[in-house]
């Protein structure tokens, strides 16, 4: 529930200066998965998700692309509560963060209107004292 409320504050701050720029790419119609979108996608993309339980754990791969819900365009909360990015099956173990934004992404960089559940995080050494630790459960 926290991660809902939280989703829906960022979404609400951002909201206002996210508009469709670009290519829509739209999953599942276009796209099977939400990753597929990204990895295609160029600056100024927006990856459309239509409803639905998707298990997968995202990277933006430092692309300045929105990934939205239909919330983006229909301003309905109930999408985000059906608009689900499941990633309690990630691919490693040790980095199982549902979203990631970890290689440089800057303000362009937007996620909107979805339900985040499943992450464990992520496993990182400390660079000062060399031991491990695990952050970014739901969005790192």
């Amino acid at each position: 529930m926290p991660v809902r409320w939280a989703w829906l504050l960022l979404g609400a701050a951002t909201a206002l200066s996210v508009s469709p720029a670009g290519r829509i790419r739209r999953v599942p119609s276009d796209y099977r998965t939400i990753q597929e979108a990204i990895d295609s996608a160029a600056p100024g993309d927006t990856v459309l998700v239509a409803p639905g339980r998707y298990q997968e754990n995202i990277r933006f791969r430092g692309k300045g692309i929105v990934v939205a819900s239909e919330y983006l365009m229909k301003r309905d909360p109930a999408l985000v509560q059906r608009t689900i990015i499941d990633g309690s099956h990630p691919a490693h173990a040790d980095t199982a963060s549902v979203v990631m934004f970890v290689e440089q992404e800057d303000t362009t960089a937007v996620l909107l209107g979805f339900t985040i559940t499943g992450g464990k995080g992520t496993v990182w050494t400390d660079a000062r004292d060399k031991t491990l630790y695990r952050e970014g459960g739901g969005i790192l």
